[in-house]
């Protein structure tokens, strides 16, 4: 079953923070191995599903969500683009109903009528701004799933990483639930949760419901 998914990056300098775990081959950064990650798994959405036409698209997440590439199936193209994204500086704010927005605009746009979002948010201090009308009025969506990552700092004076994902959670919704993970600095439990995420939503089950066994310890990498 075809699948139309928009890739949400955070480009805040927070992605530079390090990843430990990683080899000495790929870089440790949280928005290079993000990369990486994102380029294995449109790969291996094509390979698991040989024949069906798997749509991508891109947004960025700076102080507001912008929509950087409209969905595409040319894995070449997809690839380039993910290796141009770089972090643009420090956000103190992130308006999450604008992320809402531009994906529903932006799919309205092109006549998508069903899709999933997976939002990589890497910001430890920066509680997102959202209504809560318009949180309710996005997540009842019937045809949008909203799969969510989360990386972060520990808990310290400064960052408060607990009450930003709490925040994240109140936004799956109860029709078409998505799967929510955090991960502090290992990028095998960051890779394992990227690999989670290859199942289709109408088909997998719960999130707690499921358990994954991986017997293969490495990704192949699309470059």
């Amino acid at each position: 079953m075809e699948e139309n998914i928009v890739l949400c990056v955070d480009v805040s300098r927070e992605m530079e923070e390090g990843l430990s775990g990683a080899t000495t081959i790929h870089p440790t950064t949280r928005i290079a191995h993000t990369k990486r990650l994102l380029k294995a798994f449109i790969q291996a959405k094509s390979q698991l599903t040989p024949g069906v036409q798997h749509r991508f698209a891109l947004v960025l997440l700076k102080e507001q969500a912008e929509w950087l590439m409209d969905f595409s199936t040319d894995k070449g193209l997809l690839v380039a683009v993910i290796d141009e994204v770089v972090t643009t500086g420090y956000y103190p704010r992130f308006k999450a109903d604008s992320l809402f927005n531009v994906l529903h605009q932006n799919v309205q746009r092109l006549g998508i009528p069903k899709f999933r979002a997976i939002c990589i948010y890497g910001r430890s201090n920066v509680l997102p701004e959202c209504p809560q009308g318009i949180i309710r009025q996005h997540i009842n969506h019937p045809q949008f799933t909203l799969d969510f990552i989360y990386l972060h700092k520990s808990k310290s004076t400064d960052n408060d990483p607990q009450r930003i994902y709490d925040f994240w959670t109140t936004l799956e919704s109860d029709l078409t639930p998505g799967y929510f993970f955090e991960v502090t600095k290992s990028s095998r439990r960051y890779t394992q949760a990227i690999m989670k995420l290859l199942a289709n939503p109408s088909v997998r089950p719960k999130q707690e419901d499921c358990h994954y066994v991986f017997n293969t310890p490495r990704v192949s990498f699309v470059e």
